[in-house]
C-alpha cells in the first residue's frame, strides 16, 4: 500500500457557490473507502478568488482510482463538478 496524495488547482465560475459545493464534495468523498483527508486552499491575499486548490489525500492508488469513479457518478458532487470552469493541473502523487 502507497499513500496517493492527488493536488489540483482549478478556475470556478462562482467562488461562493463552488466553496459551498466543495464542501458537499468532501462530505461525499469523505464516505469513500480509504479517504484520508481533504485540504480545501484558497490564496490568502483574496486576489484571484476564481482560482482554488485542493490536497486529497488517500490511502493506496486503488482507492484514488474508486474515489475518481465516484467523482464522476455521486450526485452529490455534481454542483461541484458544475463550477469548476478550467483544470489548471490535476494529479495523483505517490509518496517517496
Amino acid at each position: 500500500m502507497s499513500k496517493t496524495v492527488s493536488l489540483y488547482v482549478y478556475k470556478v465560475k462562482d467562488p461562493s457557490v463552488a466553496e459551498t459545493a466543495r464542501h458537499q464534495a468532501m462530505a461525499a468523498l469523505g464516505e469513500s473507502g480509504g479517504f484520508l483527508g481533504w485540504t480545501g486552499l484558497r490564496r490568502p491575499d483574496g486576489t484571484d478568488e476564481t482560482t482554488f486548490a485542493d490536497v486529497i489525500e488517500w490511502d493506496s492508488p486503488e482507492a484514488q482510482a474508486r474515489a475518481d469513479q465516484r467523482w464522476m457518478e455521486d450526485d452529490r458532487i455534481a454542483p461541484f463538478r458544475a463550477q469548476i470552469a478550467e483544470m489548471i493541473t490535476g494529479n495523483p502523487y505517490r509518496l517517496v
